[in-house]
């Protein structure tokens, strides 16, 4: 009897070694060994927070962000984060919510086990066998300099339109490093999507930039900032910012100054669509064309115009490109005009635009045409010719 019970303790001790492997937790799966938790660093002035670690072969996490303001007291309780990038002069806290993988698990996981950043410290905790880690960091920087690199390239040109006919009168912008604010000199007329500029005059644009909360001026170079077609472009140099009490100053680098070259319209000279015949079994012109003053009037590269023509009728398609008029028709074509610019040799402003406004009904001429009439609120030009032959015999 007791060589039957001897045995019988053997094989529980057996059975219980097996079933209750020293690697694994509960319910046969793996103990989480894998402590240093990857893609989640220590917070810097400007940069965007993650939501979420590099996942590993044991887990995954998502990553949520709180806060305390430098200096605050202890007792202040965290707030949660709704800035898009670290702000300067902050406490940052990490509460990383780990999820393990199949077969994984945190049954096991001593407490403070997990590491965040390097070096981990202050120290991320974690209770016994849980994957809610909280990390909190030091305080983060100062504010960034303007000028320099914070991961991405500095941002110098600033995104305003030359004054030209029909350009868009930018008022006020904006991007991840500063605000700014534009008035122009002259006004410009209307306002809103209305505001437009004026012909035979020089603009210049007074622009006011702030930094976001992230950045300051210091270390900004003077004449630092750049505006396509702009004469010129200036700007003082920026100083570095003091505190004194509750008030900052961000070292502004003043006012940025642009001078544009003056806003001229040229006089249209093309005038005769003389290129436009419409016969039957003739080929239709090409649409779109380009309209000058040489001769001929259409299809050349230095033009004032362009144009592209509907027919009504229609014209079936005969050939790759184009149709052929159909006799016994009436044809009318609907030509709508715009003006072209033209670099170059025009005093000091190297882009000067033509201009369809104000021009009278019988501008433009078309031979061809029984008649001819043009709109300049449309910009549209109506020709109407006489009924085409019968076909060939």
């Amino acid at each position: 009897m007791k060589r039957y019970f001897t045995i019988i303790l053997v094989v529980m001790f057996i059975f219980a070694f097996f079933a209750c492997d020293s690697g694994s937790g509960g319910g046969g799966k793996t103990v989480i060994t894998l402590a240093a938790i990857p893609g989640v660093t220590h917070p810097a002035t400007g940069e965007i927070p993650v939501n979420e670690i590099t996942p590993t072969h044991q887990y995954t996490g998502e990553v949520a962000w709180t806060f305390i303001p430098a200096g605050s007291p202890a007792t202040t309780p965290p707030e949660t984060m709704t800035d898009t990038r670290f702000m300067p002069n902050i406490v940052y806290i990490a509460t990383i919510t780990l999820k393990p993988r199949d077969h994984y698990t945190f049954d096991g996981v001593p407490e403070n086990f997990f590491t965040v950043g390097t070096p981990n410290t202050p120290a991320a905790t974690n209770p016994k066998g849980s994957g809610i880690v909280t990390r909190r960091f030091n305080v983060t920087g100062d504010r960034l300099n303007f000028a320099d690199k914070t991961g991405e390239a500095p941002i110098s040109e600033l995104p305003i339109f030359r004054p030209a006919q029909g350009a868009r009168v930018v008022t006020d912008f904006s991007n991840y490093q500063f605000t700014g604010k534009v008035v122009w000199d002259p006004e410009t007329t209307g306002s809103g999507a209305n505001a437009a500029f004026e012909p035979d005059k020089e603009y210049t644009a007074v622009i006011t930039l702030e930094p976001r909360p992230t950045h300051t001026w210091r270390g900004v170079p003077a004449n630092f900032f750049t505006i396509s077609g702009a004469r010129t472009v200036t700007n003082p140099v920026g100083n570095t910012y003091t505190t004194s009490g509750t008030t900052t100053n961000l070292g502004a680098p003043g006012q940025v100054h642009a001078i544009f070259y003056k806003f001229q319209t040229l006089q249209i000279s093309a005038r005769t669509l003389g290129n436009i015949v419409v016969k039957t079994g003739e080929e239709e012109p090409i649409s779109p064309f380009i309209l000058s003053a040489t001769n001929p009037p259409l299809y050349t590269l230095h033009g004032q115009v362009k144009g592209t023509i509907k027919w009504i009728p229609s014209i079936p398609t005969t050939g790759p490109y184009t149709g052929k008029f159909e006799p016994e028709k009436e044809y009318r074509a609907v030509i709508t005009l715009e003006a072209l610019t033209t670099e170059g040799g025009h005093g000091t402003n190297p882009i000067v635009p033509y201009s369809l406004a104000n021009l009278p009904t019988d501008f433009f001429s078309v031979p061809e045409a029984a008649t001819a009439h043009f709109d300049s609120s449309t910009s549209i030009l109506t020709a109407i010719f006489p009924k085409t032959g019968p076909a060939a015999p």
